[in-house]
């Protein structure tokens, strides 16, 4: 069976938004795990999003204090600046009346969202997000650079 997916576009982020619903033939595990939400083009964010800040000189850890500190900044601000347009992205999706998303959903950044070894960082929904009563994982990519109008 085919995923089935949706595609919007959320203009004042200059984003597309893909909901693609999860098929029940994938075992109920997956089926019924909390949502989740992907962004493309993270580093090309709007600097209202994000402070300038470099990557660290190394991914190493344990081998020098300084960049152990200055990776686990650069970390915090790039999960803050995900988590943050996630938030408005969710949010303006909820204004559809397909969409079925709790009130009290939170958002939480993770490096192994979508695979253990940490190549597909995304935010984990506190809640699985359903549309049109499906549940769903949700893609986001950025088209380009710009201060968004919210």
């Amino acid at each position: 069976m085919t995923k089935q997916s949706i595609e919007l576009p959320v203009p004042e982020l200059n984003a597309t938004v893909k909901i693609v619903a999860r098929d029940p033939s994938e075992g109920f595990k997956e089926y019924d795990k909390k949502s989740r939400v992907h962004i493309w083009g993270v580093d090309a964010l709007p600097e209202v999003f994000i402070e300038s800040v470099t990557l660290p000189a190394s991914k190493e850890r344990g081998v020098d204090p300084e960049n152990d500190k200055a990776y686990d900044r650069y970390n915090r601000l790039y999960g803050r600046a995900y988590k943050t347009l996630g938030e408005l992205i969710i949010g303006s999706l909820a204004l559809n009346p397909q969409a079925a998303f709790a009130d009290d959903l939170k958002l939480r950044f993770s490096r192994v969202a979508g695979c253990s070894c940490g190549c597909s960082p995304g935010l984990v929904a506190s809640h699985t997000l359903r549309y049109d009563g499906r549940p769903v994982d949700v893609y986001v990519t950025l088209h380009e650079t710009q201060e968004p109008t919210v």
